[in-house]
């Protein structure tokens, strides 16, 4: 039985990159964060900076807040004037991956503040990058150092310390910029849900009676015009 965070889709599809599917397996079971809340992969059709973007994990965790993680699988990364290389074959990108989970985060802050904004505007949001197959112990103008989490830190304290104290970190910094408002203590289980309801709801279509009979008739003759295509050539074909 899964006794980890409540992992939201349950599947991990297994198109994801290896990263993503080692963080989803150790959210989906570790004990510790049993009342977590994850979102994974979650579309953003408003994001701040592009037509569209994805955050690739949202974790709600009730006091203390929400981080957003950008997870990358490259054994090489690298940054210089052109730009951050992520992997050894790839071509240099000008939006690096703190920038793309920093972006992430203001986008679901947005939505999120429009529909619940007195809940939103006492959680402190963070945003961080796991880069689970290589280190990452170089300083860059993109982050704070507390926002990484590399194989170094995945071998040692793990995942889920590592998100706490990313989080930890973040409140800290918020409060450091003059954010006093902010009480991850009054960020209750019940907040929690409503916050992953509005971020990704559930909801099911039902056809009406009227609308399943006339797809019903519309299937029946379409089949039937095949058939009737079927017959046609049959009759045009001596041997059969």
């Amino acid at each position: 039985p899964l006794s980890g965070a409540k992992m939201i889709p349950r599947i991990c599809p297994e198109s994801a990159p290896p990263g993503e599917k080692d963080v989803f397996e150790v959210l989906m079971k570790d004990h510790a964060c049993q009342n977590w809340l994850v979102l994974h992969s979650l579309d953003l059709a408003r994001h701040v900076k592009k037509v569209s973007g994805e955050a690739d994990f949202v974790v709600i965790i009730p006091g203390l807040g929400v981080a957003v993680l950008e997870v990358k699988s490259h054994t090489f990364i690298k940054y210089d004037e052109h730009g951050w290389w992520l992997g050894i074959d790839s071509k240099p990108e000008a939006r690096g991956p703190f920038t793309q989970a920093n972006d992430a985060m203001y986008s679901i802050i947005e939505y999120a503040k429009a529909r619940m904004p007195e809940t939103v505007s006492r959680i402190p949001f963070v945003s961080g990058v796991v880069f689970s197959e290589c280190s990452f112990p170089q300083t860059s103008p993109e982050c704070q150092s507390w926002q990484v989490i590399d194989k170094q830190v995945l071998r040692g304290d793990g995942l889920i310390k590592a998100i706490i104290r990313l989080l930890a970190n973040g409140f800290e910094h918020l409060q450091s910029k003059g954010l006093r408002s902010l009480d991850p203590g009054q960020f209750s289980e019940g907040n929690a849900t409503d916050l992953s309801l509005i971020l990704r709801p559930r909801f099911e279509f039902i056809l009406k009676p009227s609308d399943r009979i006339r797809s019903m008739e519309e299937s029946v003759m379409r089949c039937t015009d095949q058939q009737l295509q079927l017959l046609d050539f049959v009759g045009e074909n001596d041997r059969l």
